[in-house]
């Protein structure tokens, strides 16, 4: 049972990753306080159900195609919102819970307020491993999960852009007198961290329900680990977001799954209490990987 359950963990855990390290970049680079980050990742869910489910399209185009409305949505909140609101916490603050609601009702108006579940490319053949059974859509989650985190971590970690993400976090003035353009960074920050949060919800979907709230508990999750990990700290976003999810799935299987969703928020009580600026922490430097 507990194999299983671990398995689980990771599954769900690596979505909250994803959503996750998106919230991080935005947080940690703009200073935006984004409460609408979980709405995002319904939005990816019901991108792909949309070309998946209701336009039939195959699901590598599907996923595809989700992923560049997540570009294009990340752009244009940047451009239209974003701009106009970074480092007043208190103002964006508001005008992100105003737009979790907006995206929330403006979701349930275009897809229903029932929920749906995204049509499965995959064999519903179960897989034995040793005691441990997994569909293929799940290990497919996994593994699509790791190589998005892979590919995002060698961005920020070994390429020119993320040394400018990285500059423009520590000093941003600094980083401006070198020629970095600032503003194309925020730039992507937002797409990148909108697309994250997008593909977490289109992998979600092929194993849980999709419907208009489900961002409520994504962003709550995502602000224990931000909080947990370190504020713009990606290796702490990764593993806590991991943890979170394993957390979660051994709760609900041992102890009882009615407060399974209590579980890992009280990881984050016993974080600010014996280290509240966040286990990744490392002396005031974030946004390290």
């Amino acid at each position: 049972m507990f194999l299983q359950l671990l398995l689980n963990g990771i599954v769900l855990g690596s979505g909250y990753a994803l959503i996750s390290i998106g919230h991080t970049i935005i947080f940690g680079l703009m200073r935006v306080s984004n409460f609408a980050h979980g709405e995002f990742y319904m939005l990816g869910a019901y991108f792909a159900f949309t070309f998946l489910d209701l336009l039939g399209l195959p699901f590598a185009l599907a996923f595809f195609l989700t992923i560049v409305c997540g570009i294009i949505l990340g752009y244009l909140l940047n451009r239209l919102v974003f701009k106009y609101v970074r480092d007043d916490m208190t103002v964006n603050g508001l005008v992100t819970i105003g737009m979790s609601i907006f995206f929330t009702n403006l979701a349930q108006y275009i897809w229903g307020a029932q929920p749906k579940n995204l049509m499965s490319p995959f064999k519903s053949n179960t897989i034995f491993l040793g005691r441990v059974s997994v569909t293929p859509a799940r290990l497919f989650i996994i593994l699509a999960s790791a190589v998005s985190l892979f590919a995002f971590f060698c961005i920020i970690k070994y390429t020119k852009l993320g040394k400018a993400f990285r500059a423009t976090f520590q000093q941003r003035d600094a980083a401006r007198l070198v020629g970095i353009d600032s503003e194309r960074i925020y730039s992507v920050s937002t797409i990148l961290g909108t697309v994250m949060a997008c593909i977490a919800g289109a992998l979600l979907g092929l194993a849980y329900s999709l419907e208009p709230t489900m961002g409520a508990k994504a962003i709550s999750v995502s602000w224990a680990v931000v909080v947990a990990g370190g504020p713009g700290n990606f290796i702490g976003a990764i593993t806590i977001g991991l943890l979170m999810g394993i957390i979660e799935a051994l709760g609900g299987g041992y102890i009882s799954s009615a407060y399974k969703d209590a579980f890992p928020f009280i990881i984050l009580i016993l974080v600010l209490i014996f280290k509240p600026q966040g286990i990744f922490s490392k002396g005031g430097s974030r946004m390290n990987g």
